[in-house]
């Protein structure tokens, strides 16, 4: 199904994959990060924690309503 003209929005589909696939990465890195932090004792770990979470969160559901709406 090939999206109408309306759908496509200002941005391309590769534009939108890297904005898609970095946010997933982001939201990985800032976990991983805040996990190690908050285990040697480190200030940041749960802010960095919380902030991978709202990158997961975005990321889940912008990737899937994006397919759904044809840009990705």
């Amino acid at each position: 199904m090939q999206p109408s003209r309306q759908n496509e929005g200002p941005y391309s589909k590769g534009t939108m994959r890297a904005l898609g696939a970095t946010t997933a990465v982001l939201s990985v890195v800032l976990i991983g990060w805040g996990i190690f932090e908050a285990a040697t004792g480190g200030r940041n770990g749960v802010r960095m924690i919380v902030i991978g979470a709202i990158c997961a969160a975005i990321a889940a559901i912008g990737i899937p309503l994006g397919i759904r709406r044809g840009r990705l």
